[in-house]
């Protein structure tokens, strides 16, 4: 599995997680199709622990200025509270409480929990919001990567458990049973906030609405709207097989609607000639 949790307080964030998609590489707009529609200058920030791209296409008589920086200002906003990356989150203040006392949390950090657990609950486990020890334990993608011994797995293996997660909605608080816990919502987090950017695009007045945008963060990709003449948008799915970007396995045409890929070749331990992906599983740890 990947570092947690599904994405997201809607259905559609189940279609996000990245474990759903192991072989699948990152997905590309194919080559061309996004030119239909004039650009307003797409904008690109390092948030949500990756490069997240903006690309509006003009419609309408928006201020498209004003519209990215507010798309980008959610994006740092869930990042602040989601990520375990961050000292001052309240997924770390929940962390570090963990067997200790529930720590009230965020509305939207609540709920993406709360959905998180249900998936947890539906997949029996193979799907579990408090991967983070295993996560933190290889460190695949940070500096110190290693391969850990079969006995700091085990012990990484015992704290994960989605039912150990007391969520108290009266008090929005959230408690990790037993001290060591750990949440991770990499794997949520980047599902919700590509439905938060939608979400402002949906709010701005009918006659000041873009036709278009693509929302990519980083492996997840929503295409909003519709290319000119009503066409869909082509999806290109890179094979994880091919050196070269741009050998598509796949292209999906799509309206108003995210895929979400993982590759098991962007982000990976390699020792003594193998490779250890970033995608973990909560049977064996590895």
């Amino acid at each position: 599995m990947t570092r947690q949790a599904l994405n997201g307080t809607f259905h559609g964030w189940l279609r996000r997680v990245r474990q759903t998609a192991v072989f699948l590489s990152l997905l590309q707009i194919v080559s061309g199709c996004a030119r239909s529609l004039p650009a307003l200058r797409p904008q690109s920030e390092f948030v949500l622990g990756t490069l997240c791209t903006v690309n509006l296409y003009q419609g309408g008589t928006a201020a498209p200025a004003a519209l990215y920086h507010e798309i980008f200002a959610r994006l740092r906003e869930i990042e602040a509270v989601m990520s375990v990356n961050l000292s001052d989150s309240d997924v770390e203040a929940v962390n570090r409480n963990a067997g200790i006392m529930p720590v009230p949390v965020r509305s939207d950090v609540l709920a993406v929990i709360e959905c998180a657990l249900k998936y947890a609950e539906l997949s029996g486990g193979a799907f579990d919001p408090t991967i983070g020890p295993l996560v933190k334990l290889w460190g695949i993608g940070q500096d110190g990567a290693r391969r850990p011994a079969a006995a700091e797995i085990e012990a990484a293996l015992s704290l994960v458990n989605w039912r150990d997660v007391v969520i108290d909605r009266e008090a929005g608080a959230v408690f990790l049973r037993r001290p060591g816990m750990a949440l991770d919502l990499g794997g949520i987090a980047k599902g919700y906030a590509a439905d938060e950017a939608i979400r402002i695009l949906k709010n701005r007045p009918a006659s000041n609405r873009e036709s278009g945008a693509i929302i990519d963060l980083g492996g997840n990709i929503f295409a909003y709207g519709e290319k000119a003449g009503q066409q869909p948008w082509r999806i290109g799915v890179q094979n994880p097989l091919e050196e070269r970007r741009g050998v598509y396995l796949g292209v999906l045409e799509l309206r108003n609607k995210t895929v979400v890929t993982s590759g098991v070749y962007e982000r990976f331990l390699e020792l003594d000639g193998k490779r250890y992906h970033h995608i973990l599983s909560t049977q064996n740890g590895c």
